[in-house]
């Protein structure tokens, strides 16, 4: 990825975990725990990735950043 991209892809983690947070809030529940917020971004890369490439990363890209 270049510089852009990398910093692109944090300016929407950030703003994901911002909205989590805030649904949280506004439902009454509890905030979700840093594991829950990895394991939705994660799932969200997927699904952009999915949707750009039509394919799945495979297990090794999953970890890289």
């Amino acid at each position: 990825m270049d510089e852009r991209e990398l910093v692109t892809a944090r300016q929407r983690q950030r703003e994901f975990t911002r909205r989590a947070a805030a649904a949280a809030c506004k439902s009454g529940g509890p905030e979700p725990t840093e594991e829950q917020i990895v394991e939705a971004v994660k799932a969200t890369r997927e699904t952009i990735y999915r949707e750009r490439y039509r394919t799945t990363p495979s297990p090794d890209d999953s970890d890289a950043s």
